[in-house]
C-alpha cells in the first residue's frame, strides 16, 4: 500500500478542490475544477486499492472534460456524447467489477454521466449531491476517512450551491 501521507495529501487536495468547484457560480469553471479534482480522486482511489473506483473516476474526469466542451452544442452532440460515456463506464464498470460496491458506483458515474452533459445550475448541483451520497459507501467500504469527509463537505457543497443559485434566480428581474 502507498504512503498514508500521500494518500491523505491527495485525499485532502481533491477535496479542496471539489468543494471550491461546486461552489462556483459557473457550470463551466465548476467542470474545469471538477476535472481537477477526478485526477487526485483516481490518484486516491488507485492508492488505496479501489480499482473500480479508481478506473470509474478516471472515464468521469474525461467525461468531464467533454461535457465542458459541449455545453454549448446542440442536442445530438450532447446525446451522442453522453452515450459513449455512458458506454465506457459500462465498460469500465464491467472490467473491474467487485460485487454490490461496484454496481453503487456505477450507478453513480452513469447519473453523473447524464447530468453533467443535460444539466446546469442548482439543478447539476443537486444531482451532485445524490451521486456524493452514492460515492459514501465506497469510501465506507475502503474505510477512507478523506473520502467520507470529501463526500459529506463535497455534499454540503453542492446543496449550498444550489441554493446560492436558486436565490440568485428568484432575485433576478423579472423572476417568478
Amino acid at each position: 500500500m502507498a504512503s498514508d501521507l500521500l494518500i491523505h495529501a491527495t485525499g485532502l487536495a481533491a477535496l479542496v478542490i471539489n468543494v471550491l468547484a461546486l461552489l462556483c457560480r459557473c457550470d463551466l469553471a465548476m467542470r474545469r475544477q471538477s476535472v481537477v479534482a477526478g485526477c487526485l480522486w483516481t490518484l486516491n482511489n488507485m492508492l488505496i486499492d479501489a480499482t473500480a473506483a479508481a478506473a470509474l473516476s478516471a472515464v468521469s474526469v474525461s467525461r468531464t472534460v467533454t461535457s465542458a466542451a459541449t455545453l454549448d452544442r446542440g442536442r445530438v452532440a450532447r446525446r451522442n456524447t453522453c452515450a459513449f460515456f455512458t458506454a465506457l463506464t459500462l465498460a469500465a464498470g464491467a472490467i473491474t467489477w467487485n460485487g454490490w460496491l461496484s454496481a453503487v458506483t456505477l450507478t453513480a458515474s452513469i447519473i453523473s454521466t447524464w447530468a453533467m452533459f443535460y444539466l446546469r445550475g442548482a439543478t447539476l448541483r443537486l444531482v451532485m449531491l445524490l451521486v456524493s451520497g452514492m460515492w459514501m459507501v465506497n469510501a465506507w467500504q475502503y474505510d477512507s476517512w478523506e473520502q467520507m469527509v470529501a463526500n459529506l463537505v463535497t455534499a454540503g457543497a453542492a446543496a449550498y450551491g444550489a441554493w446560492q443559485l436558486g436565490v440568485r434566480k428568484a432575485e433576478a428581474p423579472g423572476a417568478v
